[in-house]
């Protein structure tokens, strides 16, 4: 169990590498500027599906009804963070898993394994290869 604990923490105090955080938290920028723009651009489409869903569940009635208009801005507007939020992670995942995977192991290795660095770039380099040149 000791293993398992010494694991996790050395797991924990690589992932504060630059490099391996910086594979982290880029994919989640780029998929925020996404999300962002496009919610921009097709926010009256955006804001029209929400509309239905409230209608559809009732809710859309009470809120024309909410004397402070501000109230059923502030709901509609908690309602778009709570679709474009998962949206924004599902995107750095896949991100994430299409450019930035096989480089966050490559820190680690360089500094865990060096005396098998060598076998690690050539194994590396013969999946590549073998991939067309993906990563």
């Amino acid at each position: 169990m000791t293993s398992v604990f010494e694991s996790l923490s050395r797991a924990f105090r690589d992932l504060f590498q630059f490099q391996v955080l910086w594979i982290v938290i880029w994919p989640i920028l780029v998929a925020s500027l996404l999300w962002l723009l496009l919610g921009v651009a097709f926010w009256s489409t955006f804001s029209g599906w929400i509309a239905s869903g409230l209608t559809a569940i009732g809710i859309q009635t009470w809120l024309q009804g909410v004397e402070p208009s501000w109230v059923a801005y502030g709901i509609q507007a908690i309602a778009h963070l709570i679709l474009f939020v998962p949206l924004v992670f599902v995107t750095a995942l896949v991100i994430t898993a299409l450019f930035a995977g096989n480089r966050a192991s490559d820190p680690v290795c360089a500094t865990r394994f060096r005396h098998r660095a060598g076998d690690y770039r050539l194994i590396r380099d013969a999946r590549l290869d073998s991939s067309g040149g993906r990563p």
